[in-house]
């Protein structure tokens, strides 16, 4: 199966298995697929070598084949399993982009709902993450001023503009809280390497000893 900039707009979730047994040994590709910030994939585009551009996939139906399709292998590397293969998806962040609401569980970018919130984390890009059953990532870009509004103090009461930016640079030492979900959680700072490593992710696959990005 050669590389291609996008892939197949249909569902091939009952033939994955089927592909994989027939061709067992076809090559994986690295940097073809990545994971933005608002949890949209984002794949080569044509000019890829000139430009080093990536596009969004829009098709629907692509989306959500590459959505259901999506794992970890157990060194940590995600991808999506594109018939018999693997496509390592690069992201930025996380490996989940969670919409954020409030008075909900957040779900994935896949749409998958989170079952328990077991952290909140703030990178030092300003970025927030949330630790789940389903594993850490990141808030989508979209809903960062809902997240913020979620922010207590000590006190339970909503964080003052004043307050929020002295801590988020670095010059107020206060605790910091979100509320959400009917859960109250401690907002605890962590670099984007160290979220990788506590989670034991690979946040940027490549492919082994040299070899090129699909074969």
């Amino acid at each position: 199966m050669k590389c291609s900039g996008s892939a197949a707009a249909i569902n091939m979730d009952e033939i994955v298995a089927a592909a994989m047994r027939k061709w067992p040994n076809v090559p994986d590709v690295y940097n073809w697929l990545r994971l933005d910030e608002r949890g949209r994939w984002r794949v080569r585009a044509r000019d890829y070598e000139s430009s080093g551009r990536f596009e969004t996939i829009g098709n629907p139906a692509v989306v959500e084949f590459i959505g259901r399709n999506y794992q970890a292998d157990n060194l940590g590397r995600w991808f999506f399993q594109n018939g018999p293969q693997r496509v390592f998806v690069g992201f930025a962040c996380a490996p989940w982009v969670y919409r954020f609401d409030p008075v909900q569980m957040p779900a994935t970018h896949t749409g998958i709902a989170a079952i328990r919130i077991d952290a909140v984390l703030l990178d030092e890009q300003h970025t927030p993450i949330l630790v789940t059953d389903l594993g850490p990532g990141a808030v989508s870009d979209l809903d960062y001023a809902t997240f913020i509004g979620a922010l207590r103090d000590a006190t339970g009461a909503p964080m003052g503009d004043a307050a929020l930016d002295a801590w988020l640079a670095g010059a107020a030492t206060i605790d910091i809280y979100c509320q959400t979900a009917g859960t109250v959680n401690p907002v605890l700072p962590i670099t984007r390497i160290e979220l990788a490593s506590r989670y034991a992710f690979v946040a940027d696959p490549q492919p082994p000893g040299g070899a090129p990005d699909c074969a």
